[in-house]
């Protein structure tokens, strides 16, 4: 439980666990977030350069693992889970390059790739209701 180590005081009430990907919606809006290996894989196997040219894709296709299951492994299902039948007004990232979140769609989406932690040490933090994004690294210079 990785969040109890950063944040000790955190009651267990308020760490979830959740799947991956994961919908949610917060103040009335469809967040969209997936640890980064669908957006990987399919940027490997495609011609984009771009991490956010990727997950625009991915949101035009209205499908969140286009790999599946040829790529990524997944269990056969009656139902593709991975079909979007709305657009999200917010679709993150983790385990990117580069951190990117100025990107805008048509359709009302918010692109956020978020950069791999272990790379950069770098968190960031979203303003739920302007839509603002904070980029806080940390540093890892042990205090004596």
């Amino acid at each position: 439980m990785p969040g109890r180590f950063l944040f000790p005081k955190t009651a267990k009430e308020t760490v979830h666990f959740v799947a991956n990907p994961y919908s949610l919606v917060i103040e009335n809006e469809r967040w969209y977030g997936t640890s980064g290996q669908n957006v990987s894989t399919f940027k490997e196997r495609s011609h984009l350069d771009s991490t956010v040219d990727v997950m625009e894709t991915m949101i035009n296709m209205r499908h969140m693992m286009p790999t599946v299951p040829f790529y990524c492994p997944s269990l056969p299902l009656d139902q593709d889970p991975f079909l979007l039948e709305h657009s999200p007004n917010v679709f993150f990232a983790g385990c990117q390059g580069t951190c990117s979140d100025n990107k805008r769609l048509p359709c009302g989406t918010w692109i956020v790739s978020v950069p791999e932690f272990t790379q950069t040490h770098m968190v960031l933090l979203i303003d739920v209701s302007s839509h603002s994004l904070e980029k806080l690294v940390l540093s890892l210079n042990p205090i004596i």
